[in-house]
């Protein structure tokens, strides 16, 4: 845009006869030059911190599969049932999928551009139905989780859908009175749009 402006500035000075001294087109070509050079770098820092930012997404919502592998390594370790192993063995291989896919969604856009949108997979499901799965996983707490509403199946990216409600889910977990409710109320607004709330009891965080 600048090198643009550059050539038009130039030739209207020239169609229109400006009597600029040689001193003064150099003033205006190293301006113009200083401006291209201080928006590659503003672009470059921009950059750089959206790759940093995605880097730290992606790095703090692992945590939320390796706590579930961990806590079902636990139980598998108590010698369980049966029925209940190939549950917690199910679970664990479950996670380590969610890992996987995490993990090769970093290594696609750091290979390409940190700047590109995400690639949205969108499929129909409903709110309610994904927010039950979210709580099969959900660590074990004294209160209990509790769920309540729905809304009418949507089409939506069921992995970032599904990762944003374990983020809030366990955010709630952390900072809440373990001892109250765990909430997660669904609801929906005609034909427009659907809504999840997540909320818990405590202190308000500092």
């Amino acid at each position: 845009e600048y090198q643009i402006f550059k050539r038009v500035f130039l030739r209207l000075v020239e169609r229109e006869r400006v009597p600029l001294t040689q001193a003064q087109l150099g003033q205006v070509h190293e301006s113009i030059d200083v401006a291209v050079l201080e928006a590659i770098a503003a672009y470059t820092a921009t950059q750089e911190r959206l790759r940093q930012g995605y880097v730290a997404m992606l790095a703090h919502d692992m945590r939320t599969p390796l706590s579930t592998i961990g806590m079902a390594a636990m139980l598998l370790a108590r010698r369980p049932e049966p029925q209940q192993a190939v549950q917690l063995a199910d679970r664990i291989r479950a996670n380590v999928e969610n890992i996987d896919e995490m993990v090769r969604e970093l290594l696609d856009t750091a290979a390409l551009n940190s700047a590109q949108k995400l690639t949205l997979k969108i499929s129909r499901f409903g709110l309610r139905e994904l927010a039950e799965e979210v709580l099969r996983d959900a660590p074990a707490r004294p209160g209990p989780y509790e769920l309540e509403g729905d809304a009418p199946p949507g089409h939506w990216c069921r992995r970032m859908l599904k990762r944003a409600l374990e983020n809030l889910l366990r955010n709630a977990w952390k900072y809440g009175d373990p001892e109250r409710p765990l909430r997660i109320v669904i609801g929906s607004e005609p034909i427009t749009r659907a809504n999840i709330a997540v909320s818990n009891d405590g202190p308000p965080i500092p």
